[in-house]
C-alpha cells in the first residue's frame, strides 16, 4: 500500500504546482466577477437613465399641461378683465361726448341771436339778388369767425 501512496505522490503535482492552480482558477473567477459584475453596473447606471429620462420626460409633459391649463385661465380672466374695463371707458367716453354736446349746442345757442343780428344787418343793408345775398351771407359769415362770433 506504501507502494501505492508513493506512485502516487510521485505521480501527483506538488503542492506548490496545485495551489498555483487553484490561485490561477480563482483569479480567472474573480476577473470574471469583476467584469459581470462591472457589466451589471453598466446595465443598471443605463436603465437608471433611461428610467431618468422618461420621468423627466413625463414631467415636462405634466408641467407643460399645467402652464398651459394656467396660462389659458390667466388669458380669460385677462379677456374678461379687459373687456369690462374698455366697456366702462366706453361708457365714460359716451357721457363726455354728450356732456361735449350740450356745451356746444348751448354755447353756439347763446351766440347765434348775436351771429344772426350781425348777418341780418349787413344782408339788410342793400337790395340784392339771391346769388348777392348768398355770397353776402358767406361773406358775413367768414367775418363772424375771423371776430370770433363762429368757431372754425
Amino acid at each position: 500500500m506504501l507502494d501505492f501512496l508513493n506512485k502516487r505522490q510521485k505521480n501527483a503535482p506538488s503542492a506548490a504546482v496545485e495551489g498555483r492552480r487553484t490561485w490561477r482558477l480563482w483569479r480567472r473567477n474573480l476577473t470574471k466577477s469583476q467584469d459581470t459584475i462591472a457589466e451589471e453596473a453598466r446595465v443598471a447606471t443605463s436603465q437608471l437613465e433611461e428610467l431618468y429620462e422618461n420621468r423627466l420626460k413625463e414631467a415636462e409633459a405634466r408641467l407643460e399641461e399645467k402652464f398651459d391649463k394656467f396660462f389659458a385661465a390667466a388669458l380669460v380672466s385677462f379677456t374678461k378683465d379687459l373687456s369690462n374695463f374698455l366697456v366702462k371707458e366706453e361708457e365714460k367716453a359716451k357721457i363726455e361726448v354728450a356732456a361735449y354736446k350740450v356745451k356746444t349746442i348751448e354755447a353756439v345757442s347763446q351766440r347765434a341771436p348775436a351771429v344772426l343780428a350781425k348777418v341780418t344787418k349787413i344782408v339788410l343793408g342793400k337790395s340784392l339778388t339771391s346769388q348777392d345775398q348768398e355770397d353776402l351771407i358767406m361773406e358775413a359769415i367768414d367775418q363772424a369767425k375771423k371776430e370770433e362770433f363762429l368757431w372754425n
